[in-house]
């Protein structure tokens, strides 16, 4: 994984900054990641990181990884920021941050990224 996503994932475990950033539009985001971190990404990859961490949050509990991850990793038609944000998303939950931040996020439709 790119090193850029190793650090996005990291940022998404520290609360604050995970509700700060999914907060913002794409356009923010990217502007405040590159600002903050000197990270660079596309709206296109942050929307790509966000279906991901959608999809891994959507997802029971378990850390397994569901047959559409096997095939990602496999070399599946997902794009690599997809399957970068699956896996962030997937940390989060492990980590315990996701279901009150994250999540809530998610499910009250406030991600606009």
């Amino acid at each position: 994984m790119e090193e850029k996503y190793v650090i996005l994932g990291n940022i998404m475990k520290d609360p604050d900054q995970a509700n700060k950033l999914l907060a913002m539009s794409a356009d923010e985001a990217a502007v405040f990641l590159r600002e903050t971190y000197g990270l660079e990404f596309t709206i296109d990859e942050l929307n790509d990181v966000a279906a991901g961490i959608k999809k891994a949050l959507s997802e029971d509990t378990s850390d397994e990884l569901t047959e559409d991850a096997l095939e990602s990793v496999a070399g599946g038609k997902k794009s690599g920021a997809y399957n970068a944000g699956y896996y962030i998303g997937k940390g989060i939950k492990i980590v315990g941050t996701g279901i009150g931040i994250v999540g809530g996020l998610v499910a009250l439709g406030v991600i606009s990224w």
